[in-house]
């Protein structure tokens, strides 16, 4: 081999770094793709091969005293474990590339007793490129303060003149390692990955650009947070092409090709994009366990969905486009900004609609359904479902109307959602939210197997996120209720208290939290103290809570004051007839106890017709109970059995959205007809399908009929404020 002179080392050598890091069998392609005089190309071919063979150190220029020798620009690296460097001791070497080491690090005079890692070059510290680059990483890191990026302690000139940075020691592992060990699924890789979105993001807020995302600088602590090392290569925005002579020269251009952008490979402009390209091949890593192209076809063939190479089902469909649109072959193809990778990642977190996508009926019907069945059914009863079916068809007849009228539709969604979920029961993360929706919705039906599910989900909400407060007062509530439905729970009561108690530390106006003490005070035979923390629930009600009928049950019931719990649990029926099941449940027994059996017979009727579990143990003592007294079980419903609002509403929705109309009418028709049997014809919450049925579908005189008989119009222009907000956005833009 010829021998290398030190202009060449120049050039060289950061290249030489970066091809020394891949594996072996992707050298070959790695040269490839590099924009380099075929005389180079040659040179660091053999070059590798000759670190192959351990003879490489034969072939490099020997460093002297003398840092001012053009001719020697290599320093060996000297550094050893009790060194000294600046005001720091060396420790040991974390890892050693081509340009530079990575020590642990203690300072010498004690005075901080955190270790450090030391970044320290081989180059002598004369070499100006050199000093330039580390410069250039001191005064970005310098201007970065997020917990999702190594931080800057320190800067300065070790004693032999070499520059050197003390940055922040992280004990991690690379992101790649860390969900191999830890046998992440997609959603924990994803998280993963939207941590670091946030962190570039952030650098980009400061015209950072990082310009060499690979897993190995993604490193994950003990408790799952990300942090981004190696701004080496950074590059601030608008500064132009990669492919200036001291970049390229000194490894601004020593990016990791598996990883870059095809602007990035070739010279090109860098932008925030290529960042984002880089993420999407970290990302798609972490999901398939491969690169996105295959060893030797790189960009030569398209890149295969996540979904069909790995296993997980969850991959499928939105997560495929947020992955494929992030490695797009142009920048104007992908994600605009870093800003918008993580809020769709976000989304599909959520379970919400990805802007990636475009909006369709059926697209965007089920990701809203799917939202809100967890989210707006424990919360505002059968609206949610009325919701739903309004928005699939206020959809369908956006197809006729321009890009506007859809994207208002999409925010009026989200506007019902917001009104629906209270700003408290919120947290900032995503996964440890969408653990809280599904246990709220296994709420509905609290069997013992959904119970300790909703145990197990809370759980881990409060531990992704400690200050969640609802999470913490969803656990309360699911601890207790195992002995309200008569099922062993060892120590529910200390356990509801305590989550209750954190709840309302946290957020101390849950209505839930205390209601939740006031049943472990009944429990415990406190009924001063369970009356005293029911008066606070009721100071805190926002509406949403069945607090009268649990009140009514926990207290009234059990110390006899059967007329009053009647009463209140009429009272709750007539004022949030959308949370009528629990209601009529207290009115049930309290009838029994006054001997109006005829009267808790209608009760029943109207429970079970609200969807209250015809297994439940409460319904299965009423009907022995009747059964005793009346001789007979509970009258049935005309429809048929196991036929409730519930399941007929979800046959309007499912043949609604179908455009199966004749269907979705006879559904209706059902529903009218339960309704006059239970009485309860003029429940608003579920005629506002009705009237939102009524506008989109403006030509169909059926549906304008069933609405009218309904009453609607009339209850909402009487109940709601002239700014509400949660139908009003929707019938605007249906065209009303």
């Amino acid at each position: 081999m010829r021998k290398i002179s030190a202009q060449e080392w120049r050039e060289l050598f950061a290249w030489l770094d970066t091809g020394l890091e891949l594996p072996e069998d992707s050298r070959a392609q790695w040269l490839e793709t590099l924009s380099l005089p075929a005389s180079q190309i040659d040179a660091l071919r053999d070059l590798m091969a000759r670190a192959r063979d351990g003879n490489l150190p034969d072939q490099m220029p020997r460093f002297t005293v003398n840092p001012d020798d053009p001719d020697h620009p290599l320093a060996l690296d000297v550094a050893a474990p009790g060194g000294t460097v600046g005001a720091y001791r060396l420790l040991a070497r974390l890892g050693r590339g081509g340009m530079s080491s990575v020590w642990i690090a203690e300072r010498v005079d004690g005075l901080l007793k955190r270790r450090v890692a030391i970044k320290l070059p081989h180059l002598a510290a004369s070499m100006p490129e050199l000093a330039e680059r580390m410069a250039r990483e001191r005064d970005i890191l310098a201007s970065l303060e997020h917990p999702g990026i190594a931080r800057l302690y320190d800067a300065g000139i070790a004693a032999d003149g070499r520059p050197f940075l003390a940055l922040e020691l992280v004990d991690g592992v690379a992101v790649d390692d860390y969900c191999r060990l830890h046998e992440s699924g997609a959603e924990s890789c994803v998280g993963l990955v939207l941590q670091t979105a946030r962190a570039v993001e952030y650098a980009h807020s400061r015209n950072v650009l990082h310009r060499d995302i690979k897993p190995p600088n993604i490193l994950v602590d003990s408790a799952g947070r990300v942090r981004l090392l190696d701004f080496g290569i950074g590059k601030l925005i608008g500064e132009g092409p990669a492919n200036t002579p001291n970049d390229t020269q000194f490894g601004a251009r020593a990016f990791t090709p598996d990883y870059s952008p095809p602007e990035q490979t070739q010279g090109g402009i860098v932008t925030a994009a290529s960042d984002i390209y880089s993420l999407g091949v970290v990302l798609y890593q972490l999901l398939c366990s491969a690169l996105p192209f295959p060893a030797g076809e790189r960009r030569r063939s398209p890149i295969r969905a996540p979904s069909s190479i790995a296993p997980a089902r969850k991959i499928a469909g939105d997560l495929d486009t947020i992955v494929l649109k992030m490695l797009k072959e142009t920048a104007a193809e992908r994600y605009p900004t870093m800003s918008a990778v993580a809020d769709d990642i976000e989304r599909f977190l959520r379970g919400e609609p990805i802007l990636a996508k475009p909006d369709s009926l059926g697209y965007r019907a089920r990701k809203f359904a799917e939202r809100n069945r967890r989210m707006v059914v424990a919360v505002a009863g059968t609206i949610a479902v009325a919701i739903i079916v309004s928005l699939a068809i206020v959809i369908r007849q956006s197809r006729q109307h321009d890009v506007n009228t859809a994207r208002a539709i999409a925010q009026a969604a989200d506007a019902i959602a917001e009104r629906l979920i209270p700003p408290t029961a919120r947290t900032r993360d995503p996964i440890a939210y969408r653990e809280y929706l599904h246990a709220r919705s296994l709420m509905l039906r609290p069997t013992e197997p959904n119970l300790r599910e909703i145990v197990s989900l809370a759980q881990s909400a409060t531990t992704r996120d400690p200050q969640f407060a609802h999470a913490h007062a969803l656990l309360a509530g699911a601890n207790v209720q195992f002995l309200d439905n008569g099922f062993s729970n060892p120590d529910a009561l200390v356990k509801g208290d305590t989550s209750a108690r954190r709840a309302l530390a946290l957020h101390p106006r849950l209505p839930g939290a205390y209601a939740t003490l006031g049943t472990i005070a009944a429990h415990r035979g406190d009924w001063n103290g369970a009356t005293a923390q029911f008066e606070l629930a009721f100071a805190n009600n926002d509406g949403t809570g069945r607090i009268r009928a649990r009140y009514a049950q926990t207290v009234l019931l059990s110390t006899g004051r059967i007329r009053e719990a009647l009463r209140l649990s009429q009272e709750e029926f007539r004022l949030t007839p959308g949370h009528a099941r629990g209601a009529m449940q207290v009115a049930t027994t309290a009838s029994l106890l006054a001997g109006h059996e005829a009267e808790a017979s209608r009760y029943v009727v109207i429970a079970l017709s609200l969807g209250w579990p015809s297994d439940a143990r409460d319904v299965q003592k009423v009907y022995s109970i009747l059964e005793r007294r009346a001789g007979r079980g509970v009258p049935t419903i005309d429809s048929g059995p196991g036929i409730t609002f519930e399941t007929l509403m979800s046959e309007m929705q499912q043949h609604t959205i179908s455009g199966e109309l004749d269907r979705a009418y006879e559904a209706s028709e059902r529903w009218l007809a339960l309704s006059r049997r239970t009485g309860l014809s003029g429940i608003p919450d579920n005629a506002g399908f009705w009237l939102a049925e009524m506008r989109a579908f403006r030509a169909d005189a059926r549906f304008a009929a069933l609405a009218a008989r309904m009453g609607f119009p009339n209850y909402w222009a009487a109940s709601q404020p002239a700014d509400s907000c949660t139908l009003r956005p929707v019938l605007r833009c249906s065209g009303e």
